[in-house]
């Protein structure tokens, strides 16, 4: 019976003690032995190799990439790398660095036979105050909803007015949600949330990647399209579940600097798939 495999992309930006974290958990899962754990050092890789000093080096891959091309170009870069000198994964995950998996069978289930079908898998995606961040994106926008979000994006008090408002949409909707049982089971949907994505191995082998012109953000309708545009589905799955802490490298960056890089990469997407 042949070994099924998955690549674990960690991209890492000065987060190295949630990378050595959510390490531990991949090494703790029921088939660590199948899963090769790279991390991805997008702020270079000195202080990651003196933390990981001490951890035992099988399956895991540190690589220095302190030009910092951006989240998700930076996991194409990578993935490109691998797949010119290895068979093709199973899967491959890309992950931001503060996620963590506490179900040890996470993996096991995601290989298990009814699952192993050539979707793109959003898993159930927790944050620390409980919000569910999947599934991201339900069908796809239209052409004014991108243009009205793109022209919010370009002057960055309106930004700041929009985030606060969805703040407040956000919490009240959590407080329904704890008060009613809004159970949602397996579902096909148009986005997955880009903390955490699950790339089936036909995805490359169909010809997509990842290869997304934006620095950062815009992956969820990067992968959207990419998988409309190549009839791959993309399947939420609230029985994988991980919990994102979201307090890395995007929480450190100003709300002038966050609107740029919205508005830049909400142009890419418009310019290239509308």
């Amino acid at each position: 019976m042949t070994t099924r495999t998955i690549l674990f992309l960690c991209i890492d930006f000065k987060s190295e003690k949630d990378t050595l974290d959510l390490y531990r958990d991949i090494k703790a899962q029921t088939v660590a032995r199948n899963i090769t754990f790279n991390i991805v050092c997008n702020s270079g890789s000195e202080d990651v190799n003196k933390l990981f000093s001490s951890e035992g080096r099988d399956n895991l891959i540190i690589e220095d990439a302190s030009d910092n091309i951006g989240y998700l170009p930076s996991a194409n870069r990578s993935i490109t790398a691998y797949l010119s000198t290895n068979p093709t994964p199973d899967y491959i995950v890309v992950s931001n660095a503060d996620i963590r998996i506490f179900d040890e069978r996470f993996f096991e289930h995601l290989l298990s036979g009814q699952r192993a079908l050539p979707a793109v898998v959003a898993p159930k995606i927790v944050t620390l105050d409980g919000v569910s961040q999947n599934p991201f994106m339900r069908s796809r926008p239209a052409l004014p909803r991108i243009l009205f979000l793109e022209l919010i994006f370009r002057f960055w008090p309106a930004f700041w007015a929009y985030g606060m408002l969805k703040n407040i949409k956000d919490y009240l909707s959590l407080l329904v949600k704890r008060n009613r049982d809004f159970s949602i089971g397996k579902e096909r949907i148009y986005a997955p949330h880009g903390s955490f994505m699950i790339f089936p191995k036909y995805f490359f082998e169909s010809g997509c990647n990842l290869d997304h012109k934006s620095f950062l953000y815009g992956e969820e309708l990067f992968v959207g399209e990419r998988c409309r545009l190549n009839g791959i589905e993309v399947v939420y799955d609230p029985d994988l579940e991980v919990l994102h802490k979201e307090h890395a490298v995007t929480s450190a960056i100003g709300i002038k600097k966050k609107a740029g890089y919205l508005a830049g990469a909400t142009s890419f997407i418009r310019k290239e798939f509308y």
